[in-house]
């Protein structure tokens, strides 16, 4: 009986069941709470896959802002694969005029049934290169940055630290801003510090705005883009590039800006540390890029 709804999943990950474990994919792997969730939500997509209609690519009016849409990518760019079906990575993009460089790859995977969910980038600005080992102090190792405690303490320094940062996602399969939203703010509300952080008017209100950057009904076909950069003061801009690459999207999107710097941090700790970070091989790599620039 298990394996005939196993395959019964399978058939149905084009449709609704995809979206939702998308959705899925993009929180953090703690918590009984959330695996119990989707092990519900996988088994009412199995059951009513067929019953539930896909989102519509609306169109939408372009945010007022221009934040993030100014982007290049050199033409004989090098481009790292990620250990998954998706267009490989830039080794480095401007954005506004600020060049980033990549510090590694990764792929956010659900453990059930290893389901590949988007291959993940997570880059750093260049002018932010020296402040990595002022911040994390000369001949920091890879263990130590690995490691979820001193890692996380480590990551926060450095969030705080006026360090830019920028993670490039890109799905496996299509999805949706609505699934998008439900992931990202489960994520940020999974970080342990939430429980002391979180629990005032200030942290929700930031949280009301992740939302709303997310709140278009519109749908996001596989290989699409998505940034989330956040800034040296903590404010994160998103942005949509119907594209398998930025520079063919016609109609770029600046999605919208979070700016309560703890939220933003929250989320790109979850990416960067923890004992179950949301991509634990984009932690190892952006880990091993940061100890190259502290040598």
């Amino acid at each position: 009986m298990f394996r005939q709804g196993a395959i019964g999943l399978r058939q149905g990950l084009k449709g609704v069941g995809a979206r939702r474990i998308f959705a899925r994919g993009f929180r953090n792997s703690n918590g009984n709470g959330l695996r119990r969730n989707f092990m519900i939500g996988a088994a009412a997509g199995c059951i009513g896959v067929g019953l539930v209609g896909l989102f519509g690519g609306s169109q939408v009016r372009l945010d007022a802002s221009s934040k993030g849409l100014n982007f290049s990518i050199p033409s004989d760019v090098e481009r790292v694969q990620p250990e998954t079906k998706v267009p490989a990575f830039p080794k480095t993009f401007t954005s506004d005029g600020e060049e980033y460089e990549l510090l590694g790859t990764g792929v956010r995977s659900v453990s059930f049934l290893s389901f590949h969910v988007y291959g993940l980038g997570i880059y750093i600005a260049s002018k932010d290169r020296s402040k990595v080992r002022k911040l994390l102090g000369d001949g920091v190792s890879y263990e130590d940055l690995v490691d979820p405690e001193k890692g996380s303490e480590l990551m926060t320094k450095l969030l705080n630290g006026g360090v830019s940062l920028d993670i490039r996602i890109v799905p496996v399969r299509n999805t949706d801003f609505g699934h998008m939203r439900d992931g990202l703010v489960r994520t940020t509300m999974a970080h342990p510090r939430f429980k002391t952080d979180g629990n005032n008017e200030e942290f929700g209100m930031g949280l009301s705005e992740l939302k709303k950057v997310f709140s278009r009904k519109m749908s996001v076909p596989k290989h699409k883009i998505v940034h989330l950069n956040r800034d040296s003061d903590g404010v994160l801009n998103v942005t949509y590039f119907k594209a398998d690459d930025e520079t063919e999207a016609k109609e770029p999107i600046h999605l919208g800006t979070v700016k309560m710097p703890m939220v933003s941090e929250l989320l790109f700790l979850q990416y960067l540390s923890g004992n179950k970070p949301s991509s634990e091989s984009a932690r190892q790599n952006a880990m091993k890029g940061f100890s190259e620039l502290c040598k």
